[in-house]
């Protein structure tokens, strides 16, 4: 029974707590900036889809290279590599291949339309918040992940397709934007 009670604590303890909170603050701001930049290219007519797809290439480049240094940082820095930050960290790479599947289904063999696409980027995103919730017990990014992963399915029936991108960013968005925020103002003080 110990050692089960010590892998179940491992498992719910991070030994930087500063760097998940870090790592959410960096995919916000990239987040954010990508949803804006490919607003303002929908504003301005650009007709390229490939030009979206390049926004969102060099949002997962930077927002991966910046996770993985943080998380080496982080192991260096504690000696340890705790499986609730394996277990987040492959939640999150399921997450952006799912996505990216659904970018090539759009592409490729156009089994999706594009109205679609921002709508089930929000259930995925809302999918990857919730089970985040589940493996560090916080019931906000779990209900946060639910309420994004549900707004997602039910926007192409609710909203008109020509404004489900908008309301599908805006669904996408708000989780990374208020933990984000949250990440970057309590950054600097260690988890409770």
């Amino acid at each position: 029974l110990a050692e089960i009670h010590r892998m179940l604590e491992e498992a719910r303890s991070d030994p930087d707590p500063r760097t998940g909170r870090l790592i959410f603050a960096v995919w916000g701001i990239l987040t954010t900036l990508g949803v804006v930049a490919c607003t303002a290219m929908g504003m301005s007519r650009v007709q390229n889809p490939l030009a979206y797809t390049l926004v969102w290439a060099i949002h997962n480049v930077i927002g991966w290279t910046a996770t993985l240094w943080l998380n080496r940082r982080s192991i260096a820095k504690t000696g340890r590599n705790t499986r609730q930050g394996r277990q987040i960290s492959l939640t999150w790479a399921m997450v952006t291949g799912v996505i990216w599947l659904i970018v090539w289904m759009f592409y490729g063999p156009h089994w999706i339309r594009a109205e679609a696409i921002n709508p089930l980027i929000a259930v995925c995103i809302g999918i990857g918040f919730f089970v985040t919730g589940l493996v560090v017990d916080a019931p906000a990014l779990l209900w946060t992940g639910a309420g994004s992963a549900l707004a997602g399915a039910i926007l192409p029936v609710a909203v008109p397709p020509d404004k489900a991108w908008m309301v599908a960013s805006a669904v996408f968005i708000a989780p990374f934007l208020v933990f984000g925020v949250w990440a970057l103002a309590t950054r600097n003080k260690p988890k409770d």
